[in-house]
């Protein structure tokens, strides 16, 4: 990586094909959220009587699961159409969650 002084000495002779060298495809699909759930009924399952519940619900859910693209940098979204640098800080994490409900 370099610094934008660099970057910007392009945009200052005025060739204009300087600075296409350092613009790449920011093309992107992203699932970005998935959430995926099931409810356990004590009508069905006898064993939630046993310990005196009505009702289990189970969710597991995803957030920043996977981003399709080219694109080499940190996040294709990071930066403005007037910055010509990628200023994200930190990759996005992905996590998982795993939500219980519990009715009594």
């Amino acid at each position: 990586r370099k610094p934008t002084a660099y970057y910007a000495t392009g945009l200052a002779d005025g060739n204009a094909n300087y600075g296409a060298l350092f613009v790449e495809n920011g093309t992107y699909a992203r699932l970005s959220e998935l959430a995926i759930g099931y409810t356990l009924e004590s009508q069905r399952f006898k064993v939630l009587r046993f310990i005196g519940a009505e009702r289990i619900q189970v969710d597991l859910v995803g957030r920043n699961i996977f981003t399709f693209t080219n694109y080499r940098g940190l996040n294709p979204e990071s930066g403005s159409p007037n910055t010509r640098i990628d200023d994200t800080v930190y990759p996005l994490l992905r996590t998982w969650t795993i939500a219980t409900n519990i009715s009594f």
